[in-house]
């Protein structure tokens, strides 16, 4: 009803079924409850012509799923589509969907053999889910270090301990192995908050004199030791243009490569 008074025009719904299946639910078209009724389209992929999905990239990694007599002929065809598109982003972006819808009807292998890896490990999606599934494996190491370390954590401080970053569970994961009990992890928690307040001040700052700052230069700012934000909060003063702040990080990185060398 929002949609229909917002646009003033005929709403239509749609669900949409991606996998081949006799249930059912997907040869319904309507949803009935005792006050209320919902009539709604419904596409089941596998009966759709795969042509008008083929001609339009953004359809691409739906065109896997639609109806074909030679179903590794299809997925080449969209591998061979997608190759074509010439803006690079958008290619990456399309393949990386491809190559997770094609997921629910072909073999890991035989995916990979039509799609190139290296432009699927430039997709912002597949790097999302790597990145996510790298997190998930830093968590439950986390979390399993800590109740070796300290027993049986309550549910409050592991709720605490899934809300960080990766970078966070990292340094939790070497921090802990100094943690003797609760008060320790409780104390890292606070100085962790405390450290989350100094960077968002710093970065006001900066914006305030150097305008919008580049994600990562933040993402190097969030990374940075204690020490070093407490270093750059008083370095901030003197800076005035972006190449103070770019010069200042790369200096704390050939830093940070001498004490390596020297340990």
């Amino acid at each position: 009803m929002r949609l229909k008074r917002q646009y003033r025009c005929d709403i239509e719904q749609v669900v949409i079924f991606l996998q081949a299946t006799t249930n059912e639910i997907v040869f319904t078209d309507t949803y009935q409850d005792r006050s209320t009724s919902h009539h709604y389209r419904v596409v089941r992929l596998w009966e759709q012509d795969s042509s008008p999905f083929l001609a339009n990239p953004g359809l691409l990694p739906l065109a896997t799923l639609t109806q074909t007599d030679s179903p590794q002929g299809l997925l080449a065809q969209v591998a061979e589509r997608t190759a074509t598109i010439p803006d690079r982003e958008q290619r990456q972006t399309i393949a990386g969907c491809a190559e997770i819808l094609a997921g629910l009807r072909f073999e890991k292998d035989l995916i990979r053999q039509f799609f190139r890896e290296d432009i699927m490990r430039e997709s912002v999606i597949y790097q999302d889910i790597l990145q996510q599934g790298r997190r998930q494996e830093a968590l439950s190491l986390v979390i399993r270090l800590l109740n070796r370390r300290l027993g049986e954590v309550n549910p409050e401080p592991i709720e605490r301990v899934r809300a960080l970053s990766i970078e966070q569970l990292e340094e939790l994961g070497i921090a802990l192995l100094d943690f003797s009990n609760m008060a320790d992890l409780m104390a890292w928690f606070d100085q962790q908050e405390r450290r989350e307040v100094e960077i968002a001040l710093i970065t006001r700052q900066l914006t305030r004199q150097l305008g919008e700052i580049d994600p990562l230069l933040i993402e190097q700012i969030h990374r940075l030791s204690p020490e070093q934000l407490e270093i750059l909060g008083v370095a901030l003063l003197d800076l005035s243009e972006m190449a103070d702040l770019v010069a200042w990080l790369e200096h704390k990185q050939r830093w940070e490569g001498d004490e390596e060398e020297v340990k």
